[in-house]
């Protein structure tokens, strides 16, 4: 099975948290670490279709989903203008809503609700 986090984090599977801790108590991050972790993107990247070399798809790994909120915000808003709207659905979680609210503030854009 694959479990993603949300934003706020989620409840999980015992079969996840004993995977986690077992994780946890037994790893030398400086001795596999980073073998680990490409590993990982490897498999990420072969789910999600991006895994050929002429592949135009990316993938793009963070911390969790509110941090990756937060960025994607700061980036996509750099062009925006003082008439730009961004509608943002009433039904979001506040990960998802509170870095568009910022950027749109940051460069005077307007926010929109949509429910």
């Amino acid at each position: 099975p694959i479990f993603m986090e949300s934003a706020g984090g989620a409840q999980v599977p015992q079969l996840v948290v004993d995977a986690m801790t077992k994780s946890l108590s037994n790893r030398h991050r400086s001795v596999n670490g980073a073998l680990q972790k490409e590993k990982a993107r490897d498999v990420a990247k072969t789910l999600l279709g991006c895994s050929t070399s002429n592949s135009q798809k990316s993938i793009y790994f963070g911390t969790n989903a509110t941090t990756l909120l937060q960025l994607l915000a700061q980036r996509v808003s750099r062009d925006w203008q003082s008439d730009d709207e961004i509608v943002l659905c009433t039904e979001n979680h506040e990960a998802n809503t509170c870095p568009w609210i910022e950027a749109a503030q940051r460069m005077g854009a307007i926010v929109k609700w949509w429910s």
